[in-house]
């Protein structure tokens, strides 16, 4: 493993700050659209949970060590050196518990949405297979080099051909990414949606690509040879990649978040249109008495009126839960009052049919 450059430490810091705290604020939400749900956290929340635990772990063991590289003012001479070097050995099996922890959490939130027993069991078959790998990697990755801490304290440790190990994980990793990336697109097609609800289900999941084009990137720059890799570009890729790879993961859960987001925000356009009177929307239709207009001032209820004579008339109100709606209506064209009627509208037969008099 060939050692990080000096010029290369601003570039981790960003994208470990950066990506540390997307990844953070995605799991944050992930959760906060559970609550707004009101549904269960299954053990797909819990361990993306415990992978972003895990990356916070990674990023400061991995910043301190590029504090110290920002130090060095000696080469590998340099006391700072052996300061880096070792963090930066120390934070390396996390990625491995990371990354592979993220893709199980994908995996269970499958088995909670397509709950067929033919997808049941090919995604376990991945699980188990995902866990293997996160386990001998991390074990590996341990025992790079005999001891361990020769890494940092000799000037010829005792090492596997670490390239050689790196790019085999990097390589299955990337077989397993993109074999999950395919798996529920048969699924989706088998849900009872619209065709455009489908192609926005099915290219939410597809968002994972961007963890598959991380990991390609990565090891296309980070690998050298047989025996190392370019840690500089490794450690900054790995950042990226396990921040992406989390966000993509708690992405599918934020439609309660999106729908209440966009229910309050409809709302509050509503009630400031309302309250300055820089809009009126106006509903006609036919009485007997002649053209009426209704101005709506409830227009969140996105309701609609049919007058049926100059004293009765009905309201459709979606399925609003509300008992009293207000609205004023001018008088009828033809009669001898001006101005407008308060009206009072309140609910008396279904969620959708609503029956009201002039106050």
């Amino acid at each position: 493993m060939s050692d990080v450059g000096k010029d290369q430490a601003p570039a981790i810091w960003f994208t470990g700050f950066v990506f540390g705290a997307l990844s953070t604020v995605a799991v944050i939400l992930r959760f906060t659209s559970r609550l707004i749900k009101t549904a269960h956290c299954g053990w797909d929340d819990w361990t993306i949970l415990l992978a972003q635990v895990i990356f916070i772990v990674a990023l400061g063991l991995e910043l301190r060590g590029v504090k110290a590289l920002s130090a060095i003012t000696n080469g590998a001479e340099d006391p700072n050196y052996q300061t880096y070097a070792k963090f930066i050995y120390i934070y390396g099996p996390f990625y491995f518990p990371a990354i592979g922890i993220t893709n199980i959490s994908v995996l269970l939130l499958y088995r909670r949405i397509f709950e067929t027993s033919w997808f049941s069991r090919i995604s376990l078959y991945f699980i188990i297979v995902q866990a293997l790998w996160t386990i001998a990697g991390t074990i590996v990755q341990i025992w790079v080099c005999n001891p361990p801490s020769s890494w940092w304290t000799s000037p010829k440790p005792t090492c596997i051909l670490y390239g050689i190990f790196w790019l085999t994980m990097m390589l299955i990793e990337l077989l397993l990414e993109c074999l999950m990336l395919i798996l529920p697109v048969n699924e989706v097609r088998k849900l009872q949606l619209s065709k455009n609800r489908k192609i926005i289900v099915a290219g939410i999941f597809l968002l994972g690509g961007c963890v598959i084009i991380t990991a390609i990137i990565r090891i296309a720059v980070s690998y050298q040879d047989p025996i190392g890799l370019q840690v500089n570009k490794d450690a900054l890729w790995m950042n990226v990649h396990v921040g992406i790879a989390i966000v993509s993961a708690c992405l599918p859960t934020y439609k309660p978040l999106v729908s209440t987001s966009f229910d309050h925000i409809r709302s509050y356009y509503s009630y400031a249109i309302n309250s300055t009177g820089s809009r009126t929307e106006y509903l006609k239709s036919q009485s007997k008495t002649g053209a009426v207009e209704l101005i709506d001032r409830d227009i969140s209820n996105n309701s609609s009126t049919s007058v049926h004579n100059g004293s009765k008339f009905s309201v459709n109100a979606g399925n609003s839960d509300k008992y009293l709606a207000q609205y004023s209506v001018p008088y009828p064209q033809g009669s001898d009052d001006d101005g407008v009627r308060l009206v009072q509208v309140q609910k008396s037969h279904g969620p959708a049919s609503w029956d009201g008099d002039y106050v």
